[in-house]
């Protein structure tokens, strides 16, 4: 088993808060977008010894499971769930990153038991509410895509789809006068991020924002700017830090630029669209002119 699988993921859970507020601080959004965060509950948990591949089990380090992300908001009908697999070994002089993330989602409940009549009372009117959102929502083709009845029972995630994929390779020069070999292969699927976005998180346009805020979790990439967290160690004996590589910096930046290129892409073929389209209006106002 990979040394950092078991006693990293509740360390995780500590940090989510920390995260959210980490990406206010930075990117500063308006108050709708931060109002709809702030309400955001995260949750992450491990995957199964039996449920590692391969790859996992020959790396260093690991960290293997699902994330479900949804709101507080007892009426939000939708949660997003993330199969992530982030294994490691080595340095940033001389080691290997493999990272990939499937996505699926699924109808959100609530947390809460109610007690009281008013509050079962309340509960069914949420319900009710949920019930009408969800049917609503699933009449939009990016969340229709990604939707599936129940999440807990998807075991193979290969049948869900790929938001990103990343591999890093860095071998180190056999002297010093050689240069060392670098790998990188990435890529990212703005489809599925669009049904994230439409899901959880509709007060932001731009997709990049979802890559950018799942990419900055520590359950999803170990980067560095995690490396001073001090947390609560599993048996809760004292703190610790957690484990970071400087491999997840280099994939973050690298599947930001792919996810930013695409979008650029994107725009730029509807811009040709539109010039098309203004090019065919003017020839016909021309023709009713002469």
């Amino acid at each position: 088993m990979a040394k950092g699988h078991a006693e990293q993921s509740p360390w995780i859970r500590t940090l989510f808060q920390q995260a959210i507020n980490r990406y206010l601080d930075e990117n500063k959004p308006d108050p709708i977008v931060s109002k709809q965060m702030k309400a955001w509950s995260l949750d992450w948990m491990d995957n199964d010894k039996d449920e590692q591949n391969e790859t996992e089990t020959n790396s260093d380090y690991l960290l293997s499971g699902r994330l479900t992300w949804k709101s507080n908001d007892a009426t939000s009908p939708l949660q997003v769930v993330l199969f992530s697999s982030c294994s490691w070994r080595g340095d940033k002089k001389d080691g290997s990153l493999s990272l990939e993330c499937h996505v699926c989602i699924t109808g959100n409940t609530s947390s809460t038991i109610p007690t009281t009549k008013d509050d079962k009372r309340q509960a069914k009117a949420d319900e009710k509410i949920r019930k009408r959102l969800l049917k609503r929502f699933l009449q939009d083709d990016y969340i229709q895509k990604l939707y599936v009845a129940d999440a807990s029972a998807v075991k193979n995630t290969e049948s869900t789809p790929i938001l990103c994929q990343a591999t890093v390779i860095l071998k180190q020069a056999s002297d010093e006068t050689s240069v060392g070999d670098l790998e990188e292969r990435v890529w990212t699927d703005e489809d599925v991020a669009e049904g994230i976005r439409r899901a959880v998180w509709n007060t932001t346009n731009d997709t990049i924002d979802v890559l950018e805020f799942l990419l900055s979790l520590p359950c999803v990439l170990p980067t560095t700017a995690w490396e001073s967290a001090m947390v609560e160690t599993a048996i809760g004996d004292g703190l610790s830090k957690i484990q970071t590589t400087a491999l997840a910096d280099r994939a973050q930046l690298r599947l930001l630029e792919d996810a930013m290129y695409d979008a650029c892409e994107k725009e730029g073929e509807e811009e040709m669209v539109k010039g098309l389209d203004l090019e065919e209006t003017t020839k016909k106002r021309s023709k009713a002119t002469e």
